[in-house]
């Protein structure tokens, strides 16, 4: 019993789509007889057709000024407050101070270890996410006033880089 309204569930969509709304229903007395073919009177009662004004050309598209040289970028070196600063791909770039001399030491060893460290983009993706994480939640923390609780953090921080690192072959963390 349940395998049939399952096949009719399936059948029943097939079956609503291959009715045409746009097609003429008739009824079961004329199934098979062909619907009956339009009457002169309703070919010749059309109106004629309505002559067009001729259309004009499409204007073509305003053209634009001629294009002036754009000013050269500068080739001074990055400086380290930028937000984003020239940095070669697979590297960790400057990071501004926390202000907490044990956080800005713990990052500039791991920007050390991370940059001089030879490992693939997919275990240095992790890490580089880790990182700037980590700098984002210290540096509110910082702006709050938890400072203790930032070197708290950055301690403890320190405890698990220096595992991760030494792993990957960084002898100076």
């Amino acid at each position: 019993m349940h395998l049939k309204t399952i096949a009719m569930l399936l059948v029943l969509p097939l079956a609503l789509a291959a009715c045409d709304s746009g097609q003429p229903s008739y009824s079961a007395s004329n199934a098979n007889s062909a619907p009956p073919p339009p009457s002169p009177q309703a070919q010749q009662q059309a109106p004629p057709p309505v002559a067009q004004a001729p259309v004009a050309p499409p204007q073509p598209p305003p053209t634009a000024p001629p294009r002036q040289d754009l000013p050269k970028a500068s080739t001074a070196p990055p400086d380290s407050t930028a937000r984003f600063a020239q940095v070669p791909p697979g590297k960790i770039g400057p990071v501004p101070k926390l202000g907490v001399g044990s956080c800005d030491d713990y990052i500039e060893r791991y920007r050390t270890c991370f940059n001089n460290t030879q490992m693939t983009h997919d275990d240095k993706y992790p890490l580089r996410r880790a990182l700037a994480q980590q700098v984002r939640q210290w540096k509110a923390a910082a702006a709050g006033g938890k400072l203790s609780q930032v070197a708290v953090e950055c301690t403890e921080a320190d405890r698990k880089a220096r595992v991760e690192f030494s792993r990957v072959g960084c002898k100076t963390f």
